[in-house]
Formats: C-alpha cells, structure tokens, sequence
C-alpha cells in the first residue's frame, strides 16, 4: 500500500486536457445561430457572454476562441475512480444470486459465468439508457413547466411527451407537485430556470433553478433528483472516496450533489458581490408518491473543498487552455 500511495498519479490535469482537447474537433463544426430564443425550452444554444453551450454535443466553449470549458459533471467524474464495468460484472457474475433491473435471471445456476456476466452487461446498459432518457424528459418538461408557470400540468407534460416520443405518466405528478407546491413559495425570490454559469471560464455548468433572495442578499441552489433511490438513504452506494484534489472527500452520489450545488453557487455568487450562500436543496422525485422529498444542503459542507477545485484550475489556467488553443 505504501509504494502505491508513492506511485499514485497526484494530478488530473493530463486527464482534463485529454477530454479538453478531444472536444475542439467537434466546437470546430459547430454553427452558430444568429439569435437566440431567452424563452426557449431545452435549446439547441445557450450563452452567457462569452461562454456558449452546444446541447446535442454537450460542450462548453468560449466563443472569442473556440476553446472548451470543463463541465461540473466532467469534473467531478475525473475526480472519481472509473467505474471498472468488467470487474464488477464479473464479480456479480459469481454470486450465487445476483438480480437488477433489467436482467434475465431464468437458469442462472446452469449459465456458465461469462454468460451471466453478458446478461449483466446487457441489463446495465439497458438500465443505464432508459434512466438517462427519463431524467432528461423529467428535466425538459420540469423546466417548460418553471417558464410557463400558467399552462395546465397536462399540457407542460404533453409538451415533453411528443419531444420524447415516450410516455412516463410519473412525471405529470412530480409536474403538478411543483405547480402546487415549490413554485407559489418562489413568489418572493429571483427565479432563474436552467440558467447557463461559469467561474471566470474555467468550469461551466447548469443549475435547475437559481433563487436569488435580494430581501436577505442570499442564493440558493435547487436541483432535481429524478434516481430510483433517495440520494444519501441506504440504497444510494458509496464507492470510497474521491482522489486528486480532494481525496478526503467520499465519493457517494450525495457528495457529488453538494460540490455540484457548491460549485453552482459560487459561480452566481461572483455576479451578486456581497451575497451570501443560503441553503441548497435537492428535490427528489419518489416514484412510489409521485411527490417531491426535499434534501436540505449546507453550502458551508463542501465551500472549502468547492474553492479547492476552482484554486486548482486557476493555478493551472494557463496550461489547461494555452494547451486547448493549440490544436
């Protein structure tokens, strides 16, 4: 374990500039529009400035140079250990009894190993596409829905429902909560929906919605959570902790959560100088009640490890970007 520890790659840097840089080709083909629709549900571009957002490529980049700019999500994941698929395949593969959503479980005593092992790949895959598609078909109309506050719940959901050409009735509960039930107790702050931030160019991202409390001079952050299971209960796996820049961070999905919000929330933070962080919140969507939980987040959690992420990048600004320009 000691040498290990010796020999350990310290720096995330060569990873960053490699997913950095394999993005130039594709900022290279991109069109910009003329204009730009403020109104618009899940657009093709947003910008803010000089930074601009692709959807269909998900990519960041600053305009003046066409450079890309690291994503929170990008991030965050960089800081994690890879999820080894075949290791773990195998090792479920082995039990004796092993189920999950998805998977073909007839004659798993007489399968050999490696076919118990495809099936498993196969259910993750499955599993994996399905869940994506319903968190961003949850997120379009949950957005339509925080920008046209006055359409019945129906017709937001039927909005999202067409775009996807899929048909997840959950959702128009989740919807009609939020009418109900959020957005009346908004009335008193600054709402932004799925604005576009940045902290000075270096990362980027997209909060569900920003509330700013000008009463108070306090921002908070709400995110929607549309996993099968609570974030931070039981279900919600840890797989150890985070490395490079914050190793002492464990790296569970909760955890990923808060320095997301954090993140977020410095990043409005440099636009409103002499607020303050109020608490940030995830609302997570219960499938069985078709209701929202909320999950309180202290920003002052992971402020420190939050300013020890962008402390890092601005100490590496020049290297991460002189490197991007010149391909």
């Amino acid at each position: 374990m000691l040498l290990r520890s010796t020999i350990i790659e310290e720096t995330p840097l060569p990873i960053l500039l490699g997913k950095l840089n394999s993005q130039i080709p594709k900022i290279k083909g991109i069109t910009l529009p003329d204009r730009l629709d403020p109104k618009e549900t899940a657009p093709e571009f947003k910008n803010a400035g000089n930074l601009w957002y692709n959807d269909s490529q998900h990519i960041y980049f600053k305009r003046s140079t066409l450079t890309p700019v690291i994503s929170v999500t990008t991030l965050l994941s960089v800081l994690c250990e890879p999820f080894n698929e075949n290791l773990k395949s195998f090792q479920c593969a082995n039990k004796d009894y092993y189920t999950c959503d998805n998977l073909d479980v007839s004659n798993w005593n007489l399968i050999s190993i490696l076919e118990r092992q495809e099936r498993i790949l196969r259910a993750w895959k499955i599993t994996n596409v399905t869940g994506t598609t319903y968190g961003s078909m949850a997120h379009l109309i949950f957005e339509h829905g925080a920008k046209n506050r006055n359409l019945p719940a129906i017709d937001t959901y039927n909005y999202g429902r067409d775009r996807f050409q899929l048909d997840h009735p959950i959702i128009q509960y989740f919807l009609q909560d939020l009418l109900n039930n959020y957005f009346p107790k908004f009335a008193c702050f600054e709402v932004f929906t799925e604005p576009l931030l940045h902290l000075c160019e270096l990362i980027a991202g997209q909060a569900d919605l920003v509330l700013i409390d000008h009463q108070r001079k306090l921002i908070h952050i709400l995110d929607y959570k549309t996993n099968k299971h609570k974030p931070g209960s039981l279900e919600d796996k840890s797989y150890g902790k985070f490395k490079f820049i914050i190793p002492h961070v464990k790296d569970h999905s909760i955890t990923h959560y808060q320095l997301q919000l954090c993140l977020y929330q410095l990043m409005v933070l440099q636009l409103y100088p002499g607020y303050g962080l109020g608490s940030n919140f995830l609302l997570w969507g219960n499938r069985n009640t078709g209701m929202f939980e909320t999950i309180e987040i202290n920003p002052m959690d992971h402020y420190n490890d939050a300013m020890l992420i962008y402390n890092y990048l601005e100490a590496n600004r020049g290297q991460i970007y002189s490197t991007a320009q010149l391909n």
